[in-house]
């Protein structure tokens, strides 16, 4: 009898690397999965254990860590670079619109310094900005012109207050 257990595949965390080491590893084919045999076991791979799944770096992470590389300056003119506070905050952000299924559609660095974050659909955008002094600012905007502004607490619970508000606005479920 064959008490194996099946292998899975593991997502690998690759946090707390050097963004130097992030810009090779974002050009491999796949670099945050691996396929690792559990103890005892020779061949062949199962299906993912979500036990085994931990948060790892999407796209939106190798974006974060090249802010980390950016010089004054960077846009040409004298654009702050992103502090670690701002990047950490957006960071942070990210790891729970990722578990809200909240796609943005665009992370850059900010002019003003800082990490701006837009989410968008149809004629309707949500643009967040987490910026150097470590505030975080939303704007809700349409194409005619009409849009709200207002503070973020870079705050689990005020994160996802923010992504439930957005959605509904994106969707057009807003009172507005």
């Amino acid at each position: 009898m064959n008490n194996k257990r099946p292998g899975r595949r593991v997502l690998i965390v690759l946090q707390g690397i050097s963004a130097a080491s992030m810009e090779l590893v974002s050009r491999l084919r796949d670099p945050i999965a691996a396929e690792i045999p559990c103890e005892g076991e020779s061949a062949g791979f199962g299906q993912p254990d979500t036990n085994d799944i931990v948060w790892a770096p999407g796209k939106w992470e190798f974006e974060l860590n090249k802010f980390e590389t950016l010089k004054e300056g960077w846009n040409g003119y004298d654009a702050p670079t992103p502090s670690q506070a701002a990047i950490g905050a957006a960071r942070r952000y990210l790891q729970i619109a990722e578990r809200e299924s909240f796609e943005p559609k665009r992370v850059e660095p900010s002019v003003m310094g800082g990490v701006g974050i837009t989410h968008r659909q149809g004629n309707r955008k949500v643009y967040l900005e987490f910026y150097n002094n470590e505030t975080v600012h939303s704007l809700f905007a349409d194409r005619s012109g009409k849009m709200q502004t207002m503070p973020v607490a870079p705050s689990v619970e005020d994160f996802r207050r923010l992504i439930t508000k957005a959605k509904d606005y994106l969707n057009g479920r807003d009172s507005s």
